[in-house]
């Protein structure tokens, strides 16, 4: 499936902070401190792609990198197991849920060319839409305010994905459904909003979404390697996708292109969401455009939300601003990342999907490397009993969250473990090691890190591209 919504595989969330439209022209934040030389930095990226694809044990990788006008696009291990093709810079592969930042630059184009209005409802482009979801606007849809239920964590959603998908056939799965929460009260992460705005984009421009971006969007920024595809596709360079199974590498399962649609259907190579980047923060974007695309709106209450209406993450890491996404689909997983004042693009595309470090993770190490930021020391501390008193117990996550709305933690024997849903909950505990002062971070990747408060009334939970706060259930 789909697994941006997950829990174990794929626990995406966003936060931070918009930036402005002149993002773009803003100083480099680096530019206050010597950096290393370029060459040592790309020896320390190829340092961290080495130990990651151990680690994780990723069969193939591909690392873009741009900075201050020199690209470094490099491939690392294997392309196709069985065939023994080595993995190059030049290969295409599925980027998932960062196609739903594309799917954000159409509407606010529609928007600037008169053709949507934000804050009328989805209804009045889908004449079909008749659930109860069919009043929301579209800005609700954009920011995953909406409470729409995500089609692709439903029970009910088909399991055989790789079947022929039309949109009336995935609307029909969730149109009818309750909404989870009242419009703009809370924030969770659902496919089915960014399906619905794929659909509006071709109703509003009389075109379909794929002929829209290619002649909107691919064409005009020059991404010659860019298309809406799912596993049947034929496309020159793509390579295979694997999952980890019992034995070790498995075929991913094939998935028809309309299962994921606007939500997570482009396939792309690094050097062309290098140009994307370009596209949408250059002279190719017109401003009105682009400060939509980066805009926030706060939830009903005024808590600050990070997700921006150009469906990104914008928010702060190592004192760097960063606008970012992340994807993962069926046998890949990807990430995005753009930082504006240092000009800056990651890119990370793999062809191993629920691997144990992420691409975000992977992002994360690469950043630091290239913005002269030591790696933190990561330590494995026994957990005092006082500790694992205060953190034992589950957590509600809110108003902010993706995917399950509570943590559980347990201690035993000095190890503390957490685990999705709550204590109760099935599914593997995840093992955690304990880096002193009440903070944790998850023993398979390092960057997803918990920091309780003292007593253990609350934690801020730290992954993928968000930072989000939970509190003791009960």
């Amino acid at each position: 499936m789909l697994d941006l919504l997950n829990p174990i595989a794929s626990r995406r969330q966003f936060a931070g902070g918009c930036v402005a439209a002149s993002v773009a022209a803003l100083p480099s934040a680096a530019s206050a401190r010597p950096l290393p030389p370029m060459d040592a930095r790309f020896a320390q990226v190829d340092a961290i792609a080495a130990s990651v694809m151990k680690e994780a044990g990723y069969p193939g990788l591909v690392i873009g990198i741009e900075m201050g006008g020199t690209v470094r696009n490099r491939g690392y291990g294997m392309a196709d197991v069985a065939q023994g093709i080595a993995m190059t810079a030049e290969a295409v592969l599925p980027i998932g849920s960062v196609t739903k930042s594309f799917t954000g630059l159409a509407i606010a184009q529609l928007v600037a060319a008169g053709k949507v209005d934000l804050d009328a409802p989805v209804g009045r482009y889908l004449s079909g839409y008749a659930g109860p979801g069919a009043a929301i606007a579209i800005r609700h849809l954009l920011n995953h305010t909406s409470g729409i239920p995500n089609y692709t964590g439903l029970p009910d959603f088909p399991r055989d994905i790789s079947q022929r998908f039309t949109h009336e056939a995935v609307l029909a799965t969730f149109a009818a459904k309750p909404l989870e929460f009242a419009p703009g009260t809370n924030f969770s992460y659902s496919n089915s909003n960014t399906y619905l705005l794929g659909m509006a984009v071709e109703r509003a421009s009389g075109m379909g979404y794929a002929a829209y971006l290619d002649a909107n969007v691919f064409r005009p920024f020059g991404m010659t390697d860019s298309r809406l595809a799912g596993s049947s596709a034929v496309i020159p360079r793509r390579v295979p996708g694997y999952v980890m199974g019992a034995g070790g590498l498995e075929n991913a399962p094939p998935y028809d292109v309309n299962y994921p649609f606007s939500a997570g259907a482009i396939a792309s190579t690094v050097a062309d969401l290098q140009r994307y980047r370009r596209g949408v923060f250059g002279g190719a974007t017109a401003p009105a455009v682009r400060k939509q695309v980066l805009s926030c709106d706060p939830l009903a209450d005024g808590t600050p939300l990070f997700y921006a209406l150009g469906c990104l993450a914008i928010r702060e890491f190592e004192g760097h601003r960063r606008i970012s996404h992340a994807g993962d689909i069926e046998g890949f997983a990807s990430h995005y990342a753009y930082f504006p004042q240092d000009d800056l693009t990651i890119v990370v595309l793999t062809n191993l999907g629920h691997a144990p470090i992420a691409p975000y993770a992977i992002s994360r190490k690469v950043a630091r490397a290239m913005l002269g930021i030591e790696q933190p020391k990561t330590l494995d501390l026994p957990v005092p009993d006082a500790m694992a008193r205060a953190v034992a117990g589950d957590f509600d996550v809110r108003p902010i969250r993706f995917g399950v709305a509570r943590y559980g933690f347990s201690v035993k024997d000095g190890v503390a473990s957490m685990h999705f849903g709550g204590v109760a909950a099935p599914g593997p505990a995840i093992p955690l090691a304990y880096q002193g002062g009440g903070v944790f971070v998850t023993k398979f990747d390092t960057e997803f890190a918990f920091s309780f408060a003292a007593g253990g009334k609350s934690l801020s939970a730290e992954f993928y591209d968000g930072r989000f706060t939970a509190f003791r259930a009960g």
